[in-house]
């Protein structure tokens, strides 16, 4: 028996997310040192959804809990941080709903400060409106805004 020809991953865009974290008012803590490396907490305190598929803000709770390291390239240190994140969305329906969002993934800064994300966001909710996402598997890449946090594009997985 032979494999099946590999197919082309098609993609839907679900919502860009702007995520808001109080990075700049006291909600972080650092832990250095650690032998896994810099762990950096950073709380969410807001944002906006808007997209085909979800509308409506993020709420102010949940939190980004990052590992970061460093790591020496030929063209110089990368720094590496990697994500576990948790946040709650409220759409903007009259009745809203409520979206848990989840991810891991990783984010890359070089040592003149251009970073990009790379993210695998999963979602939880008991809406029916909304019911698809509990089983959307998705990706998401995005980039950050220094002390204001990131900005991604979530994309289904067709």
């Amino acid at each position: 028996m032979t494999a099946p020809q590999a197919q082309q991953i098609e993609t839907r865009l679900l919502f860009r997310i702007v995520i808001e974290t109080d990075f700049g008012n006291g909600r972080i803590r650092i832990i250095d040192g650690t032998p896994w490396g810099k762990l950096v907490n950073v709380a969410v305190s807001g944002g906006t959804v808007s997209g085909p598929a979800v509308s409506g803000r993020v709420l102010n709770m949940g939190g980004d809990w990052g590992v970061q390291h460093k790591v020496e390239t030929e063209t110089g240190t990368l720094h590496v941080t990697e994500l576990d994140c948790k946040l709650m969305i409220e759409t903007d329906d009259s009745d809203p709903a409520l979206i848990e969002m989840t991810y891991g993934g990783v984010s890359f800064e070089t040592t003149d400060k251009q970073s990009y994300f790379r993210t695998t966001p999963r979602f939880r909710t008991a809406d029916p409106r909304y019911e698809a996402l509990n089983r959307t598997v998705a990706v998401a890449h995005g980039f950050h805004r220094d002390k204001a946090g990131p900005i991604y594009d979530v994309y289904a997985i067709l």
